[in-house]
């Protein structure tokens, strides 16, 4: 059995399974953007399958996420040449780096954020830290902010909604 989100605290969005529509999923995205604000993908981690690049025809934002390690950078830089080949399609896209896991104080860390400061794209100033609350949320079904205690983690994601909406020209 599933995770699943208490009735109390439902989960705060829908959630829609794509995986059948494969390279066409951006037809599928055009669809349901008539129903919804925002729309969030998250897509295989892979620059040869077709899904990302699918979606990445249709999206405002790429959100790269990545962990604080040199093996984890050189995978940023094979999806930013998949992201690059999708602007030759759509010419506004836009692309964000997101630092997760970071274990603050450390040079790994420091190294690994210079890096990405100099690579083309946004660099959010939110990171997710490495914390037990992103685990227990699985767990729960639910986010963070379904688990008790988790305020630090609830604030990085406070601050990272925040950014992508700044960076989409929303308030």
């Amino acid at each position: 059995m599933g995770a699943q989100a208490d009735d109390a605290k439902p989960f705060p969005a829908s959630v829609v399974g794509l995986a059948a529509a494969g390279g066409k999923i951006h037809r599928e995205l055009q669809r349901l953007s008539e129903q919804y604000d925002f729309i969030i993908v998250d897509c295989p981690p892979s620059v040869t399958s077709p899904v990302p690049q699918s979606v990445l025809l249709v999206s405002d934002l790429v959100i790269i996420p990545t962990r604080p390690s040199l093996a984890d950078i050189w995978g940023v830089k094979d999806t930013l040449g998949l992201v690059d080949r999708a602007k030759v399609f759509n010419e506004n896209l836009k692309v964000a780096f997101l630092v997760n896991a970071l274990t603050p104080r450390t040079q790994l860390g420091k190294d690994s954020l210079e890096v990405l400061e100099t690579m083309h794209g946004h660099l959010f100033k939110a990171v997710f830290r490495q914390r037990q609350a992103y685990a227990q949320s699985l767990v729960l079904g639910g986010t963070v902010f379904n688990v008790p205690g988790a305020k630090e983690a609830q604030q990085e994601v406070t601050a990272l909604g925040k950014e992508v909406l700044a960076l989409l020209g929303q308030k």
